[in-house]
């Protein structure tokens, strides 16, 4: 069998010195592609270096070869051929009692060769099935899961058998383990309907598979995922192998998503809610007492926490410069810090807030950076795994989901509510034109017109143009700004003034003004209403326009009438008008644009008493 082995995993390599062996060593009987040895002749000067080969398996040596057969044998396998006459009794008992050596005598028979060869053989093959043994048994103490091997004939299937995996993931050396029920594992929390399981597998001579609740020599708890397998050897069981695999982060990660699904459709919580348990539910996830949504403009914001520190708590503010954030939206992944004592000591964010580990993932709107989501501890250092960072950038997915179709709804709600603001102009404010114009045709049909019944349908007709121009510039100019582009204020002021009607009044603009993120053609249109209420309704003789780019303000003010405290937050409303001839849409598409740009706007009084239009949130262009 051994013989076979070696000629089955390829032909040994012998090396010898003798050109008598050789010749010995090789079966003229057998052809030589079929010969079971590759015998290596050499010099005997050469002999020692031919030994040291990696590639050669066993030497042969006879008494008249320079090396001595023990000490060959600490580096190679050696076969000793000689007879009895030129050996001692010690050195025949030497040679015997060294397992690397074979003694073959040499007594000059006819099958002195074929045993020669079969010796040879036999020793090489010996090598190579320990040399495998060996290989399996340094590979399953280094795998990465738990090993054990229990005896099926001990009563309580003792361990006879447990790798280094076993006891890096339980704990216990292998003293401790050897000799016992692999049962020590268990404790109060252990599943007693998956241990029967693996009892059942082992009555049975079968496999299983069961995730177990058990304890770590320390007491700690962990999940194992427990295989166990009978050890067959001529048909009847004589071992059980188990593989012990710890899947504590794996089981955390499953029930907190499905965690997760169970809070996130909830129908009767709302979203900040929603936020606050997720935030919750991650602190527990990672043992950790710090989690936070952030909103990042020029500034980091907490917009929720579950938070241990005092200085990330809702509503809490901070320059950009000392957050650890700034790190996570230059990352493409959630950021991992295992010690931020260690890995970012010199940081101002690590002196501002002393986390002592911190993981986060951004959080993008309609594809736009909106914040962060993030999760740290403020005492205790500790390694986020790859499904742990995984679960973090999954919560901030579904805060992007939500507040994209927030933000959807929102303009649907908005979009609803200006097409119920034109059904009311097309149902009324048209109606009365047309009702007025309808009527003078009727007096014209019926011959008793005159130059005023003509002049009434004229101006009703005017009056319909008007609406439905301003209805138009609504529905158009109502609709979100999603690409605003850089906008010169100076210049788009001046060419919204050449087109209002205003020889007695002059306009004054801040040439320094910054550039604006808005839309041209909008903007215009919002100066130009704003030019032209000043200076129709408000008796206006000086305007004025800028930008307050410390406080993202711009304003247009004027030297008029002004507009009175009760009627500020009226004038906005579609069809509010002080001249009969007005539409009451002008203020209106002012406020429309605004909400388009995502800007505030505001009446106040100017500083010489007039009306003084002020939009807060404008983005200015930095130079």
């Amino acid at each position: 069998m051994s013989v076979d082995y070696a000629v089955e995993t390829g032909q040994p390599a012998v090396v010898l010195a003798s050109a008598d062996l050789a010749d010995a060593l090789y079966d003229a009987a057998v052809p030589e592609a079929e010969q079971p040895l590759d015998a290596r002749l050499v010099d005997s000067e050469t002999l020692a270096a031919a030994v040291a080969d990696t590639t050669a398996e066993c030497v042969v040596l006879t008494p008249a070869d320079p090396l001595d057969p023990l000490e060959a044998a600490e580096t190679i396998p050696v076969v000793y051929y000689a007879s009895r006459e030129e050996l001692s009794g010690d050195r025949v008992r030497a040679l015997a009692a060294n397992p690397d050596v074979d003694y073959v005598p040499a007594n000059g028979d006819v099958g002195d060769n074929a045993l020669l060869r079969s010796r040879v053989s036999e020793r090489v093959a010996a090598e190579r099935v320990r040399d495998d043994r060996d290989i399996r048994a340094e590979a399953m103490d280094q795998a990465g899961v738990g090993i054990t091997v229990a005896d099926a004939d001990d009563p309580d299937e003792a361990l006879v058998y447990v790798n280094h995996g076993f006891e890096t993931v339980t704990g216990y050396p292998a003293a401790d383990a050897l000799g016992r029920n692999c049962r020590f594992l268990q404790g109060d929390d252990t599943d007693p309907e998956a241990v029967a399981l693996l009892r059942e597998a082992i009555a049975e001579d079968h496999s299983a598979t069961v995730e177990l609740r058990n304890y770590r020599a320390d007491g700690t708890p962990f999940w194992n995922r427990v295989t166990v397998a009978p050890v067959y050897d001529d048909g009847d069981v004589t071992h059980y192998v188990g593989i012990q695999d710890d899947v504590t982060d794996e089981v955390a990660t499953q029930r907190a998503q499905r965690r997760m699904v169970e809070l996130t459709s909830n129908p009767e919580m709302d979203f900040e809610a929603k936020v606050e348990a997720l935030l919750e539910l991650g602190c527990e996830r990672f043992d950790v007492d710090v989690g936070f949504l952030s909103a990042i403009d020029d500034d980091f914001e907490v917009v929720a926490a579950d938070s241990a520190h005092p200085g990330l708590q809702a509503g809490a503010t901070e320059p950009m410069s000392t957050t650890y954030c700034r790190r996570t939206i230059a990352a493409d992944e959630p950021l991992a810090v295992e010690d931020a004592a260690e890995e970012w000591a010199e940081d101002p964010a690590y002196e501002r807030w002393e986390l002592a580990c911190y993981v986060g993932a951004n959080v993008e709107v309609d594809g736009e950076l909106y914040g962060t989501l993030c999760f740290a501890d403020t005492e205790r250092a500790r390694e986020f795994t790859e499904s742990e960072k995984t679960f973090v950038k999954l919560l901030a997915t579904w805060v992007r989901y939500e507040l994209e179709r927030r933000e959807r709804e929102r303009r649907l709600e908005r979009e609803n509510e200006r097409l119920s603001e034109f059904a009311s102009v097309v149902s009324h404010d048209l109606r009365n034109p047309l009702g007025v114009a309808q009527g003078h045709l009727q007096v014209l049909a019926a011959g008793d017109a005159n130059d005023r019944t003509v002049e009434e349908i004229a101006t009703s007709l005017d009056r319909m143009e008007a609406l439905i121009e301003d209805v138009l510039t609504l529905a158009r100019d109502g609709e979100v700004v999603d690409d605003p582009e850089p906008t010169s204020l100076p210049a788009t002021a001046t060419e919204a003034w050449r087109v209002v009607d205003a020889p007695d009044a002059t306009l004054d603009v801040d040439q320094d003004a910054p550039y604006l993120l808005a839309d041209p053609e909008r903007l215009r249109t919002v100066l130009e209403n704003l030019f032209r209420n000043s200076v129709e309704h408000g008796d206006a003789t000086t305007l004025s326009v800028g930008v307050d780019a410390d406080a993202s303000v711009l304003y247009v003010g004027d030297d008029g009438v002004g507009i009175p405290e009760s009627e500020r937050d009226d004038v906005f409303e579609h069809g509010f008008t002080t001249n009969d001839e007005g539409t009451g849409f002008g203020l209106a598409i002012v406020r429309e644009i605004a909400d388009a740009h995502g800007w505030t706007v505001s009446l106040t009084e100017s500083e010489s008493g007039g009306a003084r239009f002020e939009f807060a949130g404008v983005d200015v262009v930095d130079d």
